[in-house]
């Protein structure tokens, strides 16, 4: 029953949805459109924080290494990093902190220009991501775009990417178990939980009854959420969206209700498997 429920939420999705749902080990629940390529918005984070993980763990890079805050790297949208002074200096962990936690644009960019664009990507096809490409820096003015942004490209991804992501991070196959803990206890730290936990169960005094390790991701007409729900059966879950004509940044926003919807027919699913 709960399986033919959530064929009538997909059925009568209004927009483009893309969503892939597997085990701890691997195996794949249920999807659909899975290899359908959207704009990443901020889901693009997510390999540009195993990117900067990795080379901590080859020594390249180190937790404390103090980046500066530049005009040129502060940029509008999510984050606060952007109405401060310049000239700032943070610390690589607090810089991926921002990144996730409140998505911060800024942090993300100071993060891009010290990774590299180039190691991104390389990043990225290493561990065989098909559909992710990272364009440029975030929200960068017209005259501060690259080549590839003027002609209107945009990051992308796909929730196959996402999933296996996720997966690489939980299964240990991205860095050490060190690492591996410390990025998987910043995603449960991400504040946006509107739309994979917005409807999970709760204890009676309204806390998630199971831990939710996330990132978001957010722009016009798009919405996607992916993670990892450590319920009694802990399942990835990927939910890609656009499509939708309410550009509201809000709570109850077209698209972030229907995946919420979603999400919560996923949880008994899989529950009941």
């Amino acid at each position: 029953m709960q399986q033919v429920l959530l064929d009538e939420l997909i059925q009568r999705f209004d927009g483009d949805l893309s969503l892939c749902v597997s085990t701890m080990q691997g195996e794949v629940l249920f999807c659909h459109q899975q290899n359908h390529i959207f704009k990443a918005a901020s889901l693009i984070k997510l390999p540009i924080l195993s990117c900067a993980l990795q080379q901590v763990q080859a020594g390249q890079l180190a937790m404390t290494d103090r980046l500066p805050l530049t005009a040129e790297n502060q940029v509008p949208g999510a984050g606060v990093l952007h109405e401060m002074e310049t000239g700032l200096s943070l610390t690589v962990q607090d810089l991926l902190t921002l990144m996730v936690v409140v998505s911060d644009n800024t942090a993300t960019n100071v993060l891009i220009e010290r990774l590299g664009l180039d190691a991104i990507n390389a990043h990225i096809q290493h561990i065989q991501l098909q559909h992710t490409f990272l364009v440029g820096k975030l929200q960068m003015p017209l005259n501060l775009q690259n080549d590839l942004q003027k002609t209107g490209q945009r990051s992308t991804t796909s929730a196959a990417d996402m999933n296996l992501w996720l997966l690489s991070l939980v299964q240990g196959k991205l860095l050490t178990p060190t690492l591996s803990e410390w990025a998987l206890n910043l995603l449960k730290k991400q504040q946006d939980r509107l739309v994979i936990s917005r409807r999970l169960p709760r204890t009676s005094d309204g806390e998630l009854l199971y831990e939710v390790a996330s990132k978001s991701g957010e722009i016009p007409s798009h919405r996607h959420d992916v993670g990892i729900v450590f319920a009694p059966k802990p399942y990835l879950v990927s939910l890609l969206s656009r499509g939708s004509n309410d550009f509201r940044e809000h709570p109850d926003q077209a698209l972030t209700l229907r995946l919420a919807e979603l999400s919560e027919r996923i949880f008994w699913l899989t529950q009941s498997v």
